[in-house]
């Protein structure tokens, strides 16, 4: 059977589901742990593991829908990490 474009996420996401649970469980770890909000918490890189990336970007945007701003930093000297720091809307800026 061909599989169709629109099918490859969901089929991505079953398979992943496990994984996505586990890496899910790190990443809040990580963030109870270090949670600073002036500084927010940066997540090495490793802590993805082998995932899909559909998946994690998939994981990433229910970060980002729970209110966190998630940004990938890539460095080949140090390692690569994500920050996790909590989002700000504009109208928090126009308020004061």
């Amino acid at each position: 059977m061909v599989v169709r474009p629109d099918e490859i996420h969901d089929r991505v996401m079953r398979k992943e589901a496990a994984g996505l649970e586990a890496l899910e469980g790190r990443i809040d770890s990580a963030l109870e742990d270090r949670y600073d909000p002036r500084s927010g918490v940066t997540i090495d890189e490793d802590i993805m593991g082998e995932i899909n990336p559909i998946a994690r970007d998939s994981l990433l945007d229910r970060y980002r829908s729970a209110g966190w701003n998630v940004k990938y930093t890539p460095c080949q000297k140090d390692g690569s990490f994500y920050t996790f720091r909590k989002a700000v809307s504009a109208s928090a800026y126009y308020n004061k």
